[in-house]
């Protein structure tokens, strides 16, 4: 069973041994098998944030483009203002911005909770456009413009699920990998 928990902890970062007590640490998985230090909990507490954004997801992405045939019959394409989905994300990650930015490789998981429509019910995946690829281009832009880390290339790990919910919006968790927050 520890072999378990040190892949675990490999993956996520976390060292081996709590850095102030010099025990080994398992407790970040409540497996109840060890005592924690207050100041280890600050510190994985400082790798980790998570947070739910109440709103209806916005459905237009970055990568929609507009198209018009011109008056000799070509195709044109253009890129679409994307501004108000934009602003939204904006003003509800404003919420959450991080004391301070991270430093070292992050992972991010997204859950995009869509209203319920028709026969759908809560939980159920959402196959619907927008292609779930293309959701978190423009929700990441903003974050490292907000100053949630500081350059978004730090996303090792992207995960995102999209579902259809009782209660829409949006649930973001990153998790720093590694002793490296700023």
């Amino acid at each position: 069973m520890s072999d378990y928990y040190e892949l675990l902890r490999e993956e996520m970062g976390i060292p081996a041994d709590c850095p102030f007590t010099g025990q080994p640490c398992y407790d970040e998985y409540q497996c109840g098998e060890c005592e924690i230090s207050d100041e280890y909990r600050k510190w994985l507490e400082s790798k980790k944030m998570e947070f739910f954004m109440p709103m209806i997801p916005p459905t237009s992405t970055h990568q929609e483009r507009g198209h018009i045939i011109d008056s000799k019959g070509r195709h044109r394409f253009y890129n679409r203002s994307n501004g108000e989905a934009e602003a939204k994300l904006r003003a509800h990650l404003a919420q959450h911005i991080p004391s301070k930015p991270y430093t070292g490789p992050v992972q991010v998981l997204c859950k995009w909770c869509f209203p319920i429509k028709g026969k759908h019910s809560d939980g159920e995946p959402y196959t619907n456009k927008p292609d779930a690829d293309n959701l978190c281009k423009a929700l990441y832009d903003i974050m490292t413009a907000l100053g949630f880390w500081e350059d978004d290339k730090q996303i090792y790990s992207s995960i995102t699920e999209k579902f259809w919910a009782d209660v829409p919006g949006i649930y973001v968790r990153i998790i720093e990998r590694g002793d490296t927050h700023a």
